[in-house]
């Protein structure tokens, strides 16, 4: 007969653990977006409707600049 395994998974990175605790630490440990700071837009009218980059602070209140990248298909 199969044995029944019971694991957990933080919701953040998705790594599995064996108890509940130890996911839910993990969970804790991720610092998370907590609001935007500021949108940059560049100057171009073609590729103005959406930002270039996003400068968001995290819940330990540091500020992270993301950029967007075009790719092409």
């Amino acid at each position: 007969m199969a044995k029944k395994i019971e694991t957990y998974q933080c919701e953040v990175c998705k790594r599995i653990y064996p108890t509940e605790t130890e996911a839910n630490g993990c969970e804790a440990s991720h610092n998370k977006a907590v609001g935007i700071v500021r949108a940059i837009y560049t100057k171009d009218r073609r590729t103005n409707d959406m930002p270039e980059s996003l400068v968001v602070v995290m819940s330990n209140g540091t500020e992270v600049q993301y950029d967007r990248h075009q790719f092409e298909i």
